[in-house]
């Protein structure tokens, strides 16, 4: 589904204002862990934060609204959107900030997490 022409300006926008480009992936159910893994070159990203959800229950089941090992399950599968979960699992695995860039509220971007990771060359991986 295309986003209206206004979302679609907002979002161009927004990455402009925050120096950032577009990269396209395949708007499929595995379009979050594919856009994670090209930014942290991890092709097993799906596998490997699925691993993190199930060997951390503690720290995710408070806050998952349905019964876990079902969400594990759920999120084991092929095509399966991902969530704030699932990008929280990947930056606590890889120790990176995950900003997410929110073009429908007021909220320009949001930070899941406190924690950086160096890249290769000292800049901030991104």
């Amino acid at each position: 589904m295309m986003p209206s022409s206004n979302v679609r300006q907002r979002f161009l926008q927004r990455l402009t204002e925050y120096n950032r480009h577009e990269v396209e992936v395949v708007g499929d159910e595995n379009c979050q862990f594919r856009a994670t893994a090209h930014q942290l070159g991890s092709s097993e990203l799906h596998m490997d934060v699925r691993e993190q959800l199930r060997e951390n229950q503690a720290s995710y089941e408070e806050v998952v609204t349905t019964d876990y090992i079902q969400y594990c399950d759920a999120m084991a599968r092929d095509i399966e959107w991902g969530n704030h979960f699932t990008l929280q699992a990947a930056s606590y695995m890889f120790g990176v900030v995950i900003n997410v860039l929110c073009v429908v509220t007021s909220t320009n971007y949001m930070n899941l997490v406190q924690v950086r990771r160096q890249g290769e060359h000292g800049e901030d991986c991104r």
